[in-house]
């Protein structure tokens, strides 16, 4: 009798894991919005108030912002950490928190301000798309899939959403 052996894990694409990825984020937002009691919570603290007058300045510090807050997981790619099992498997641990904490504090105040939030908030979904694409880079650098070529085509997408959820955040939302 022969024992066949094992197969040997399928790999996951870039597509597949960034949808993923992002679906996870788009669900705990919904869940943590759903949260009544934290918008009982919530509401009274929540201010909600027309923005400056937009400027490039202010997008470029939002995208400089969102790029230090989202971009770290690509940077860990970059610089190795993935090569070692232990900084690997803290930086899966950070990366999970960081998501969580993300959509709980969004959902956290979609549940605080309902539909009052939602002129505020055009530039979400590309924020999403790229925490999403960097969560993607990073789980598949670090499981050994992704190549060279693929990195730098996640890390052009990365910054390029931030650029135009900046430019959004700064430019599509109620001014004074």
């Amino acid at each position: 009798m022969t024992v066949a052996a094992p197969e040997p894990p399928r790999s996951i694409g870039v597509q597949a894991m960034l949808a993923i990825i992002l679906a996870a984020i788009s669900a705990m937002t919904l869940v943590i919005a759903g949260l009544s009691a934290l918008s009982a919570y919530l509401e009274p603290r929540l201010v909600l108030h027309p923005h400056t007058q937009p400027d490039l300045t202010t997008a470029l510090k939002t995208w400089i912002h969102n790029v230090r807050v989202a971009g770290w997981p690509l940077l860990f790619v970059a610089i190795g950490v993935h090569r070692a099992r232990w900084r690997r498997q803290f930086a899966d641990i950070l990366l999970g928190c960081s998501v969580v904490l993300n959509a709980s504090l969004v959902g956290a105040a979609v549940a605080a301000g309902g539909h009052r939030i939602f002129p505020y908030l055009p530039h979400l979904p590309f924020e999403w798309a790229a925490l999403a694409t960097s969560a993607t880079g990073w789980l598949l650098a670090s499981r050994s899939t992704l190549s060279g070529r693929q990195l730098r085509a996640l890390i052009g997408c990365f910054l390029l959403l931030l650029a135009l959820a900046a430019l959004l955040e700064t430019y599509a939302v109620p001014h004074l």
